[in-house]
C-alpha cells in the first residue's frame, strides 16, 4: 500500500544510509533510492491531503498551517535537544561552538538548508538530513498551485521539470557534467557535482519526481490513459538510461544510478500496489509505524552520535543493534510529543 511504501522509504533510507550496498561494479547507495521513493509518495499523498481542504474557505492557507504543525514541532524538539547535548559536550561539541544566530535561524527554517549544502560556510547541520525536508517543504508550497492549474498548464510544468531532471542526470547530453564551481566562481561555493545538486536535491529539477506521484493520484482516481502512458514512458526511459549509462560514463556521476533506478522501480510498484482511493491505516501496528517514521528520520543521526560516544556494553559487538535500539528509544519520545500535537491538529482542522 501507499502507507507501507512511504514508511518503508523512511526506515530504509535511515538504516541503509549507514552502509552503501555494492552491486556489480556500481556502488549503489540504497538510501538514495529510498529518498527518491519518498519524494514520489509525498507527491501522491500531498494531493490527497490538499483535496481534503478544498471544501473549506482558504484551502491553501489551511493546508500550509496543517503542514507546519506536522513538520516543525518535532523538528524543533530534536534540533534543540541536539544543540543542548552539544553544549554539554555529550555529542558533537563543535556543533554548538560553530553556531551563529544567522546559521541557527536558517537551519530552524529548514528550507534554506536545501540551498546551504552548496555553501563553503555551511560546514555542518543540526539535523544533517534536514535538507531533504527542505525540498519537501518547497513541494508543500507548490501543491495548491499545481492542484489548481488548468490541465494543459499542469502538463507543461510537469514536462518542463521532467526534461530538466533527465538532462541533469545525463551529463553527456547536457552542460551539467561538471561541478558547481564550473558555473559559479568564488570561494564561497562547494565544488558539488551537478548531478548530485540538480538530480537529487533541488526542487526545480526533482519536482518532476513529486509530480510523478501526483500523476499516480490522478490516474488511480480517473483511470486516464494519458497519465498511464506518461508513467510508462518515464519507467521505460529510466530503464534504458540505467542500462546504457555505464557505456557513456554517466553512471559514475554522483547518484545517477540511484535516482534512475529509483524512478524505474517506483512507478510499476505504485501502479500495482496503490488502491484507487487512499486509505488510512486501519490497525494499531500500522498506525504506530506511521507515527514513528518521521521521528526515526529526525533522530537517527543523533542516535549514531550517542552510540559513538557511549557504546553500550551488552551489545558492544553489534553497532547496528545499538543504533537501532537508541534510534527507537529517541523516536518513541518524539513520536509521543508529535502524537499530542497531532491530536490538536486534527481538532483544529475538523477531520483526521
Amino acid at each position: 500500500s501507499e502507507n507501507g511504501l512511504r514508511y518503508s522509504s523512511i526506515y530504509f533510507g535511515c538504516f541503509c544510509g549507514l552502509q552503501p550496498f555494492r552491486w556489480a561494479l556500481i556502488k549503489i547507495q540504497l538510501g538514495i533510492i529510498a529518498v527518491v521513493g519518498f519524494y514520489f509518495i509525498s507527491g501522491y499523498l500531498m494531493r490527497v491531503s490538499f483535496e481534503k481542504f478544498t471544501g473549506f474557505q482558504n484551502p491553501a492557507f489551511r493546508f500550509y498551517i496543517d503542514r507546519f504543525w506536522r513538520i516543525f514541532p518535532a523538528f524543533l524538539l530534536v534540533a534543540f535537544v541536539t544543540i543542548f547535548l552539544s553544549f554539554l559536550n555529550i555529542t558533537s561539541p563543535t556543533l554548538y561552538s560553530s553556531l551563529t544566530l544567522r546559521s541557527l535561524i536558517m537551519e530552524l527554517l529548514i528550507i534554506p538548508q536545501n540551498f546551504l549544502v552548496v555553501s563553503e560556510y555551511f560546514s555542518g547541520s543540526i539535523i544533517p538530513p534536514a535538507w531533504s525536508v527542505g525540498t519537501e517543504l518547497q513541494w508543500y508550497i507548490l501543491v495548491p498551485f499545481v492542484f489548481l492549474l488548468p490541465k494543459a498548464a499542469r502538463w507543461l510544468v510537469f514536462l518542463s521539470l521532467l526534461f530538466g531532471h533527465f538532462m541533469a542526470l545525463n551529463p553527456t547530453l547536457s552542460t551539467y557534467g561538471g561541478t558547481l564551481c564550473d558555473y559559479l566562481s568564488g570561494a564561497s561555493f562547494k565544488c558539488m557535482r551537478m548531478t548530485d545538486l540538480l538530480g537529487y536535491r533541488l526542487i526545480f529539477f526533482v519536482g518532476a519526481v513529486f509530480m510523478l506521484g501526483d500523476m499516480i493520484g490522478v490516474y488511480r482516481r480517473n483511470q486516464n490513459v494519458q497519465h498511464l502512458i506518461m508513467l510508462c514512458v518515464v519507467t521505460i526511459y529510466s530503464l534504458i538510461f540505467f542500462i546504457s549509462a555505464p557505456s557513456t560514463g554517466d553512471i559514475n556521476s554522483p547518484y545517477v544510478a540511484e535516482v534512475s533506478l529509483g524512478m524505474m522501480i517506483i512507478v510499476p510498484f505504485a501502479l500495482l500496489s496503490f488502491d484507487h482511493a487512499y486509505s488510512k491505516p486501519d490497525n494499531y501496528i500500522d498506525r504506530l509505524i506511521g507515527r514513528m517514521a518521521y521521528p526515526v528520520f529526525l533522530t537517527h543521526i543523533l542516535a549514531t552520535q550517542l552510540v559513538d560516544a557511549y557504546s553500550l556494553d551488552f551489545i558492544r559487538s553489534n553497532r547496528l543493534a545499538e543504533f537501532t535500539l537508541v534510534t527507537i528509544l529517541l523516536a518513541a519520545i518524539v513520536a509521543a510529543f508529535q502524537h499530542y500535537i497531532d491530536k490538536k491538529r486534527y481538532e483544529s482542522r475538523g477531520f483526521s
